[in-house]
């Protein structure tokens, strides 16, 4: 269930940060629903880290990767 959790936190968040849409409600009304539905649980919306510092911290990683991805290509 951890790995669910997860995924289901951090799809939202990624999709915002790459500006790329990954999960499509029309395609997988299932899993969107029940996306919806676990991250509405209290329990869940209660321990899950603040959405505005979890958009810092992977747009920050993001960022890294890219400088980094662009230094190894540049040392070629």
């Amino acid at each position: 269930m951890r790995v669910h959790s997860r995924l289901a936190n951090l799809i939202n968040i990624w999709e915002e940060i790459v500006g790329l849409k990954v999960m499509d409600e029309e395609k997988f009304p299932l899993l969107s629903a029940w996306m919806q539905d676990f991250a509405d649980a209290p329990i869940i919306k209660d321990n899950w880290p603040p959405r505005d510092r979890m958009i810092v911290k992977f747009q920050a990683l993001r960022d890294a990767t890219i400088v980094a991805a662009a230094a190894a290509a540049a040392s070629k």
